[in-house]
């Protein structure tokens, strides 16, 4: 057994209709605190429960297979959003003459790939291909060593990169 978000003990082998909404909520934009609060969670604590409702496994799995399906129903996969990519980074690199009636050059045209780049990324976004996650561990030594540095308990330190790290997450 494992405890719920509201903290009870009981069996899960499947989604409650609460995560089923989170994981709709959160194939809207990929943001797991509005997915949460979306989903009617307390938008207190959505931030931390939207990270921990997408490390449930239930919920990974149930969002990993959503996107496959969808990733299907487009006949996209990340091989081909790659190499989509690569194609406006090679155009964007072209310059191409402008020419005027008489056939004069008046300038340099260049690809504007910001629309494209953009579409590509919400698709890719969209189906998972890329991970926003911020993966930072600190060593209790290296605690210990900032924590001398600045005068600081490591509590402070720990508490003080947590809100560096939730400012960063929310900069994303």
């Amino acid at each position: 057994m494992e405890p719920d978000e509201q903290g009870t003990d009981r069996p899960r082998r499947e989604l409650t209709a609460q995560r089923a909404r989170f994981v709709d909520e959160y194939l809207v934009d990929g943001n797991g605190t509005q997915a949460a609060i979306r989903a009617g969670y307390s938008k207190h604590s959505a931030p931390q429960l939207g990270t921990r409702l997408l490390r449930h496994p239930l919920v990974a799995a149930a969002l990993a297979e959503r996107q496959a399906e969808m990733g299907a129903r487009l006949d996209l996969d990340a091989t081909q959003v790659l190499a989509e990519l690569r194609l406006v980074v090679e155009r964007c690199l072209q310059a191409v003459p402008v020419l005027d009636g008489q056939g004069r050059e008046v300038g340099e045209w260049r690809f504007d790939p910001a629309g494209a780049t953009r579409a590509l990324a919400l698709i890719g976004k969209q189906l998972g291909m890329f991970s926003n996650q911020i993966d930072v561990r600190l060593l209790r030594s290296e605690v210990a060593q900032v924590a001398a540095e600045f005068g600081l308990d490591e509590d402070e330190v720990l508490r003080e990169a947590d809100r560096w790290l939730k400012q960063l997450r929310n900069d994303l």
